[in-house]
């Protein structure tokens, strides 16, 4: 057996003690221990499955903050497009309304009376000039600025609607009729869709009347239809009905020749009659 010689920092003169290795007090703790053997190894294990719960719980947090981040995004986006659809539409319905230039503001509410360009709501007065029956200078048919003039208007007359503010009499153009009662002044007018609606219900309301006719004129065939059955259960062909009209007229014919034939007996009768009376009467004279 040879002995190498190495560069450990121990003495090189000193062997080690083999014997030693194999004592029971070097064994105690070491590798050679089955309970300590599967410690290790639960403890590897349980160290193992902990990183796996982190790692799964970390990606799990990370994918909800990315959900979470994601969904706040949309709702931005949502609610900016909807901010900028409420603007259009305000713009838009502010574009569609103007002050009219004749219109004279009411004394009670002090508001300009507006109109709009759409032709559903074109013209419109507030419920203080409706119930006095004074209306602004509304533009004619045909005219489309603001401003425009009422030339081609009929009539003048007066109008006091500026009692609060002064006793001033100013003479106004009179603007197209706006004859309307307290109820249609209240009513908004009706939309597109209010009035596809109502067609829809009036051609379903057509389709279930024409169905109803549909059965009740089968129906009333087939009761027609039973009661005739019933009521003439055996109907001659048309061959005895044939006999049974020529027959009939046969009869009427005799019938005629001897009617006939009575009434000339009957004149013939008379003339006799008549002839022998003239006779009797020139005998006596």
């Amino acid at each position: 057996m040879s002995i190498c010689w190495s560069r450990t920092p121990y003495d090189q003169d000193i062997l080690p003690d083999l014997t030693r290795v194999t004592s029971a007090e070097l064994q105690v703790g070491s590798d050679n221990d089955d309970e300590a053997i599967q410690g290790k190894l639960a403890e590897h294990k349980r160290r193992k499955a902990r990183a796996q719960e982190e790692a799964w719980l970390e990606a799990e947090r990370q994918e909800q903050a990315w959900l979470e981040e994601e969904r706040a995004h949309a709702e931005a986006e949502v609610q900016r497009i909807e901010a900028a659809c409420k603007a259009e539409e305000a713009r838009k319905e502010a574009e569609s309304w103007w002050a009219d230039a004749g219109c004279l503001r009411c004394a009670w509410t002090n508001m300009p009376c507006l109109r709009s360009t759409d032709s559903k709501k074109r013209r419109m007065a507030c419920n203080q000039c409706n119930e006095l029956k004074e209306h602004c200078q509304w533009p004619v048919e045909g005219e489309t600025s603001p401003g425009a003039s009422s030339a081609g208007d009929k009539g003048k007359r007066k109008a006091d609607v500026i009692k609060g503010a002064g006793d001033k009499e100013d003479d106004v153009e009179e603007g197209p009729s706006m004859k309307k009662t307290s109820a249609e002044t209240r009513t908004s007018p009706v939309t597109g869709d209010q009035m596809e609606c109502l067609i829809k219900v009036v051609e379903h309301m057509a389709d279930n009347m024409a169905g109803l006719a549909t059965a009740q004129k089968e129906l009333y065939e087939t009761y027609i239809k039973e009661c005739f059955e019933f009521l003439a259960p055996e109907v001659t062909s048309d061959q005895d009905t044939t006999d049974e009209e020529d027959w009939d007229a046969e009869g009427l014919d005799e019938e005629l020749v001897g009617l006939r034939e009575e009434e000339e007996e009957s004149w013939s009768q008379s003339e006799s009659s008549d002839q022998a009376g003239a006779g009797s009467t020139g005998s006596q004279v």
